[in-house]
């Protein structure tokens, strides 16, 4: 029996979310939440002994990042890539399908997807390739066939992974349950899939998994909840290992409570607010629904709310008739 390989797959990093270089307002920021749970996972990478870490796309949370943040994401990765652990990233739409250049990764171990291309890496006596291509701005459903058929024109390795920042058919997204299918910006289940032990997808934030014949379609989902559309999903990141088989199984991480509340049309809104945020955790995440247009403004309320708390309102909701 061989060694088993331990590959970690995370996604949906988001990195300079909320994250200002130079905030006119001090107050809680959630900034600290992604890099925490980023650097949380390049921590279980080494400490727990993985062999390859791939990272599905969106490193950061737009394409026009200030370098101070593009550094402190990319002195992470150097870090890391002391450990001798190969790490695999694709950009994302966030990133507009190009990371900014930097000489701090300029390193072996840190490989990017800046075309569609194939790393191929020798792990305990197997080859295990990693293809993939930077997200695709325009019809992925029409050009994917294509890109896949010259990736897969080479001689195969022990264990063929894929990795993509898009949806396939039958992926789900918020609480109304959106069901990509048929779309533009939507990979089509075709058979060529099979030829992938694997499939690694980004771009969907909630976890979950699709399933093409044997090969299962794995989405880790983001690491943080970046909005009120993803209020009851945990985060985390998957854990693969290869043995005779391939198994993999989701792993969480932290996420902060996050919370709407209904506030409805009173003579006292700050009593109300504050009775209302009484009994939650003191570092959750508030979103206030008012029920009247004399609502509270965002820095009033924090001025009701714990340090710890992130809190703002979002509007008025007109009561139906």
């Amino acid at each position: 029996m061989q060694n088993p390989i331990k590959i970690l797959f995370f996604s949906d990093t988001h990195l300079g979310f909320d994250y200002p270089v130079n905030p006119k307002i001090q107050r809680r920021r959630r900034g600290d939440d992604f890099f925490n749970n980023f650097e949380q996972v390049l921590d279980i990478a080494h400490k727990e002994n993985f062999d390859l870490v791939i990272h599905g796309g969106d490193l950061f949370f737009r394409s026009k990042i200030p370098p101070m943040i593009v550094d402190k994401v990319y002195l992470e990765l150097l870090k890391f890539s002391k450990h001798g652990i190969p790490i695999v990233i694709v950009p994302g739409n966030h990133e507009r399908s190009i990371l900014p250049e930097s000489i701090l990764l300029a390193t072996p171990e840190i490989n990017i997807f800046q075309e569609p291309n194939r790393f191929t890496f020798r792990i305990k006596d197997r080859t295990i390739s990693v293809s993939g291509f930077p997200f695709v701005r325009g019809d992925i459903r029409a050009t994917f066939t294509d890109i896949v058929t010259e990736l897969t024109n080479v001689k195969r390795s022990d264990i063929e992974l894929l990795v993509v920042h898009h949806p396939f058919d039958g992926a789900q997204v918020g609480p109304q349950e959106f069901t990509f299918f048929k779309r533009e910006d939507t990979i089509a289940l075709s058979p060529l899939l099979t030829y992938y032990d694997m499939i690694l997808a980004g771009h969907i934030h909630r976890r979950q998994v699709l399933k093409l014949k044997d090969t299962p379609i794995v989405f880790s989902g983001s690491i943080e909840r970046t909005s009120i559309a993803e209020i009851g999903e945990q985060k985390g990141f998957v854990e693969i290992v290869i043995d005779d088989t391939v198994a993999f199984k989701f792993r969480d991480l932290y996420a902060r409570p996050m919370y709407v509340l209904d506030i409805p049309n009173v003579d006292n809104l700050e009593s109300e607010v504050v009775k209302a945020i009484s009994t939650l955790e003191k570092d959750s995440i508030v979103y206030i629904k008012f029920t009247d247009k004399s609502y509270l403004s965002d820095s009033h309320l924090r001025e009701l709310a714990p340090d710890t708390m992130n809190i703002q309102s979002t509007g008025y909701r007109k009561r139906r008739s």
